[in-house]
């Protein structure tokens, strides 16, 4: 037989489990909205990307830049999750990484493209010095956005899709 006070430490055990749950779920949406941010400004930057690499084009290059700094205002404009900036961090220094290379190498491949005077020899070593060039550049931006993406994920129990 239950005595009232067994009652009411059950009730108390129950509200407080609800509570911590009802906390721990509305952190994970929080933090899944804060990935989901960096995530789609990546995305479409990257999309851009593709673009350009399809179709060299001055437009689709002036379309490109524009996409990376709008993207790094929305990143600049994102609140650190939990005084925690290091996601935000690498994700900004990623897309400046994206800026710096789409005014220099991707505009020498723009004019690359354009080169009237430049045989397909000539002008297929120089694009892939070029995209050699890229590789090296982007890779410990890569590196470390990518490691601050699985450190945040699995701190936050997020799932990367």
């Amino acid at each position: 037989m239950k005595t009232p006070d067994m009652k009411w430490i059950h009730t108390l055990v129950f509200v407080l489990f609800a509570s911590v749950m009802t906390q721990a779920q509305s952190n994970y949406f929080a933090a899944y909205s804060h990935y989901q941010v960096i995530k789609n400004e990546r995305e479409k930057i990257g999309k851009e990307v593709y673009e350009f690499r399809s179709n060299v084009t001055e437009m689709n290059l002036k379309i490109l830049q524009f996409q990376i700094k709008k993207s790094i205002a929305v990143l600049e404009k994102e609140p650190n999750f939990n005084n925690d900036s290091t996601f935000k961090k690498a994700a900004l220094n990623l897309f400046g990484y994206y800026l710096k290379v789409s005014t220099d190498q991707y505009a020498r491949i723009l004019k690359l493209v354009e080169d009237p005077e430049l045989d397909n020899d000539e002008y297929r070593k120089q694009l892939d010095a070029i995209y050699k060039e890229l590789s090296e550049l982007g890779k410990p931006f890569d590196q470390a956005f990518f490691k601050e993406e699985e450190i945040f994920t699995k701190k936050y129990g997020i799932k990367i899709e």
